[in-house]
């Protein structure tokens, strides 16, 4: 029974459809339902001619069971078995079997349940409309006459005949269903699995290929900072772009990802239009200058500065659609369109249109542009770039503005695409303030941690970090980055995620839980960037989210966030400009007499003279303790501690351009390495004595700098006083005249303005004597502070 049993299963589940399994579990039903039927019908009385029927149906579906088992023709055997059976044998069982008295009407129903799910399309219209005509005309026939009907005898046969086919059509329906609803549930878990799968794989793909890319990028802008050869320079550049648009690829998967998963919202935040658009319209100029052709950019209508909405996803939508017009113009021109069309309840309606004179796209291509990885012409295109997602990711990006990009193009002349787009009207007060001192600090005194299973992707955090003085420590496991924490006391730690044996949310909170590690930022830096990380990993604990490859600018904005603030000396983006070229100079001249070469330091804080006296500092105050020390080490020949003590001068003294110390320091750590124990006697002395010398010019140039920067602090003082007494004047005017609004407005800048808490009460007073219409009262305490 075991062997027959597991015969069956594996019959019916050798083949993966479900409509192959139960058109064999129907057919192995029908057998024994049939032959169930023909011992009934002929034991009982009932019809032997109907039971000779179901033996031969129950002989007709062993043959075709076994026709299309051999000859893998299915539909053939569906067609067959609608045909015959239940076309052909149930109107012949009809007639015999009691006619609209009898049980076959049910089984009517079963032949149209059994149609609608064997075929598809065209045949199962014609099938269904056959067999409806066709069980629509016996039924009608047999009323008219049903002299042709063979009556069943008694009462108790039709009781039984009725009985048997409810049983028999309506359990067959439902174990369909079943069937259908077990198939359903499996398909469900296999699709959720392969979802999981896909999801895995893009996680890994993106670590794997983001890792190296980061190390890329990394190494790459350390070139930039250090190189002094123009060609080198201009060879980082390219390798710059070229690694950008390799990450830029890798994005566009990773987006169409997270859209198709359904992951991707809305953020609505207030934003700058025009800045946005600004930036738009300068990178497709560059884009277009390269291709020698021609990018206009053309504005309509009163449009609004600030908006509310995603910024970033509309900027994506255009940045793709103008991309797409670039990337298939040769000659000629590329056209961008924007107009505001009205603004109708606080919302402006903008139109977006991108032209160009490209290739266009044939008519019978138009419907298929907006599928993924489809590229139209593709013969024609194939030296052009790109994955082919561009297209598709802003079409489903655009349908979460509740808009549909549409498309109009003659092949071989150029195409043009457009949508509308609502966005809310915002105020320049709704814009967040921008911090102008974004990633530019110094914090010699801090200590970070990063955690990462890759040594070059530690090199390459060291690398990005290295202008900032910041104390990087390194652990190349979880395990390890335990030890490190708990003896070093970091101010922040950057924590990989995918590492080996132990992952980075573990590490997460097994330092949780050491001392001191619940008042510490964690970072996570990571590779993986699908869909849901970032709220997954913000969600487990940590403070903050980078991804690999790692933007400088944003790493270091991250750390000066979290530093203490204590440790952090913020250096403002226009101090490059702040110091004129004169002086400049006559810093150079003093500090060349003391083998110190400016312009070389100054190159490691991209020519900032302020930062390169914070710098200059650090040298004076840290070094000292350390030199003082030196005598009693060389005397004691400790080549271990020389080595660490020579090694640091040497990365300070390259820090302020000082650059025989740096090559003398450099020497002495080699032959400490080496165990020359009388060289480093004989020359370790000419390293004070240059530290010494290094150190007195050092002095004597933050003397002079410190003069310079106090006569700008009383201009700048006194160029704010000016400003100040203007408004004050401004404000008497708009109260004298009983203008409200405007001399509050001016109020309140005053106050934003002002650090003195006397002054500051006083204003704020004055703004309340103005909002409660006492002019007299508030021209007094104006007036009074005007004097002051």
């Amino acid at each position: 029974m075991k062997k027959i049993c597991s015969k069956f299963l594996h019959y019916i589940k050798k083949d993966s459809e479900i409509d192959i399994k139960l058109f064999k579990i129907l057919g192995i039903a029908g057998i024994l339902v049939s032959v169930i039927s023909g011992i009934q019908s002929i034991i009982s009385g009932i019809s032997i001619t109907g039971g000779l029927i179901d033996f031969f149906a129950a002989f007709l579906s062993v043959l075709l069971l076994w026709f299309v088992d051999k000859t893998r023709k299915y539909v053939v055997g569906y067609i067959i078995t609608d045909v015959v059976v239940f076309m052909g044998l149930f109107t012949l069982l009809f007639f015999e079997m009691g006619g609209l008295n009898g049980s076959m009407t049910y089984f009517f129903a079963f032949g149209l349940v059994f149609s609608f799910l064997m075929f598809k399309g065209k045949l199962l219209i014609i099938m269904e409309t056959l067999k409806v005509l066709l069980y629509s005309c016996v039924c009608y026939f047999s009323y008219i006459h049903p002299e042709l009907v063979t009556e069943l005898e008694t009462e108790k046969d039709m009781f039984i005949d009725r009985v048997a086919g409810i049983l028999i059509s309506g359990v067959g329906i439902g174990l369909i269903f079943l069937a259908y609803i077990a198939e359903y549930k499996k398909q469900k878990e296999l699709a959720e699995e392969a979802s999981k799968a896909k999801s895995q794989f893009l996680a890994n793909m993106s670590h794997e290929i983001r890792t190296p890319i980061n190390m890329m990028m990394g190494m790459n802008e350390m070139i930039m900072r250090d190189a002094e050869s123009d060609t080198v320079k201009e060879y980082a550049t390219n390798a710059e772009a070229a690694g950008k648009q390799l990450l830029f690829e890798v994005n566009q998967v990773l987006q169409f990802t997270k859209l198709d998963a359904g992951k991707e919202d809305l953020v609505n935040e207030p934003y700058d239009f025009m800045k946005m658009i600004s930036n738009i319209n300068a990178y497709f100029e560059k884009e277009a200058t390269n291709k020698n052709i021609d990018f206009l950019m053309k504005t309509q209508g009163d449009i609004p500065n600030v908006l509310i909405g995603d910024a970033r996803k509309l900027s994506q939508i255009l940045m793709n659609l103008l991309s797409n017009g670039v990337k298939y113009t040769r000659e000629g021109n590329v056209t961008f369109t924007i107009r505001n069309e009205g603004i109708e309840d606080g919302k402006a309606k903008l139109y977006f249109e991108i032209a160009d004179t490209g290739a266009g796209i044939e008519e019978s291509k138009l419907k298929d542009i907006f599928q993924s990885f489809e590229r139209a012409d593709l013969a024609k295109n194939r030296n052009i770039e790109g994955t082919g997602l561009g297209l598709a990711i802003a079409y489903d990006t655009a349908r979460m503005f509740n808009t549909d990009i549409k498309v109009e193009s003659e092949y071989g002349k150029g195409s043009k695409f457009y949508l509308t787009v609502y966005q809310t009207v915002g105020d320049t007060s709704d814009l967040p303030n921008e911090n102008p001192n974004m990633g530019s600090f110094l914090a010699p005194e801090a200590k970070i941690l990063v955690v990462d299973d890759n040594k070059m992707n530690l090199s390459v955090v060291k690398s990005l970090l290295k202008k900032t003085m910041v104390r990087v420590l390194t652990a190349d496991s979880a395990v390890e980055s335990y030890a490190v924490f708990a003896r070093e006391k970091p101010n922040i730690v950057l924590m990989d995620y995918m590492m080996p044996d132990i992952d980075g949310i573990e590490a997460l909170k097994h330092i949780r839980e050491m001392k001191d590690g619940g008042e510490v930022p964690i970072v996570v830096l990571t590779a993986d960037v699908s869909p849901g990380k970032k709220e997954m990993f913000l969600s487990e604990g940590f403070d903050g989210y980078l991804t690999k490859p790692v933007d400088w600018r944003e790493l270091e904005h991250c750390i000066m966030m979290r530093l203490p603030k204590k440790l952090v000396t913020e250096v403002k983006e226009n101090a490059i400009e702040k110091y004129s070229r004169e002086q400049i100079n006559l810093f150079e001249k003093l500090l060349n007499e003391y083998d110190i070469d400016l312009s070389e330091g100054m190159r490691f804080v991209g020519g900032d003279l302020g930062q390169y006296a914070r710098i200059a500092r650090y040298f004076t105050g840290n070094t000292e303790s350390g030199m003082g020390e030196l005598k009693d080490y060389l005397e004691e020949g400790n080549l271990e501690i020389l080595t660490q003590k020579f090694h640091s001068l040497k990365g300070n003294a390259r820090n302020v351009g000082a650059v025989e110390l740096y090559y003398l320091s450099k020497r002495l750590e080699k032959r400490c390495r080496q165990h020359d124990v009388d060289y480093v006697r004989t020359s370790g002395p000419l390293a004070e004595f240059e530290w010494r010398r290094v150190k007195e010019g050092i002095d004597e140039f933050l003397a002079r700098f410190e003069k310079i920067e106090k006569i700008e602090e009383n201009e700048t003082s006194k160029e704010n006083a000016i400003v100040k007494e203007e408004a004050i004047d401004e404000v008497l005017s708009y109260i004298e005249s009983n203008s409200q609004a405007p001399a509050v407005r001016l109020i309140e800048e005053l106050i934003k303005a002002e650090s003195d808490d006397g002054i500051l009460e006083k204003l704020k007073l004055a703004k309340s004597k103005i909002g409660q219409i006492e002019f007299e009262e508030a021209e007094e305490i104006i007036r009074g502070l005007k004097e002051q």
